[in-house]
């Protein structure tokens, strides 16, 4: 009787732990099983629209496989999560993305989204042009040009080159400009040659940012406004302190190198100067 009831015990343990070690192995292989495998190859990062400006976009995370073991996801590295795999984009953005599966295995990847120009220059032409007969005249100090997309590339192009102050008269011009992605804006300028013109110098010049910190490859444009408004030579030369931590085109557009301060300075054709300090972290 004890043998049979040791006996029987025996083969009731061997067939719990048999029980228990098949139980193990499925738990253990369901949650391998449901574990997504995050990685370069089985992530894709896409947007809605690969070529805007100003246009909002949506930035969406796929994974190759199925989507139903994700658990969270998190576009500022993890401050913040969502159960949505897509984000609102509306400017050019870096973002710190964080995926997490069910068990809590993550994959992170920096994305900066950088919005492609479409648009040209801006040019403002001044108003109610006049030049004194038989003066020397540089066109381009009636024009002020800016480009908040990619950058200016070339300086503008005014059409005819020269004005002929010999003979009173009006006469037109057409202004060109374009961008790093050759996106062009052509605008027409009328001149008067008058006996003598008023020469109104600038009295004061600020900039549309004083202080802005930055990351290394941001960009932005910095906009000179020039008074009065009816001064004769709105140019203005742009310099940087330190050329290696930002630099500044001759549009305004301020691109950030490496960490560091700079001092951006805008300055008038009579010498009167507008700065910008950026910090670039």
């Amino acid at each position: 009787m004890l043998k049979r009831i040791t006996k029987r015990t025996f083969y009731c343990l061997i067939l719990f732990i048999l029980i228990c070690g098949i139980g193990i192995y499925l738990f253990l292989f369901d949650m391998d099983r449901r574990s997504i495998k995050l990685s370069d190859k089985t992530i894709s990062i896409t947007l809605d629209n690969e070529e805007w400006t100003r246009d909002d976009v949506t930035l969406f995370v796929n994974y190759s496989k199925s989507n139903y073991h994700i658990k969270e996801y998190s576009y500022d590295g993890g401050k913040t999560w969502t159960t949505t795999n897509s984000i609102l984009i509306d400017h050019n953005q870096k973002l710190d993305i964080v995926v997490k599966d069910i068990n809590d295995k993550t994959y992170r990847v920096d994305y900066k989204v950088s919005n492609i120009d479409r648009e040209g220059p801006v040019v403002l032409v001044n108003d109610n042009i006049q030049v004194s007969l038989n003066s020397k005249v540089d066109l381009k100090q009636f024009v002020t040009y800016y480009d908040d997309g990619s950058g200016l590339r070339d300086e503008v192009v005014i059409t005819p080159k020269n004005i002929d102050t010999r003979k009173l008269g009006s006469y037109s011009f057409w202004v060109y400009t374009i961008d790093k992605l050759a996106n062009k804006t052509v605008t027409k300028m009328n001149v008067e040659v008058v006996a003598k013109a008023p020469i109104v110098l600038a009295q004061s010049i600020s900039l549309n940012n004083r202080n802005i910190a930055m990351v290394v490859d941001d960009e932005i444009v910095l906009i000179p406004n020039v008074l009065p408004q009816n001064t004769t030579d709105k140019r203005v030369t742009w310099i940087s302190s330190d050329p290696d931590v930002a630099t500044v085109d001759m549009g305004g557009q301020v691109k950030a190198l490496k960490p560091g301060s700079a001092t951006i300075t805008a300055i008038t054709s009579n010498d009167l100067k507008a700065i910008c300090v950026v910090i670039v972290k």
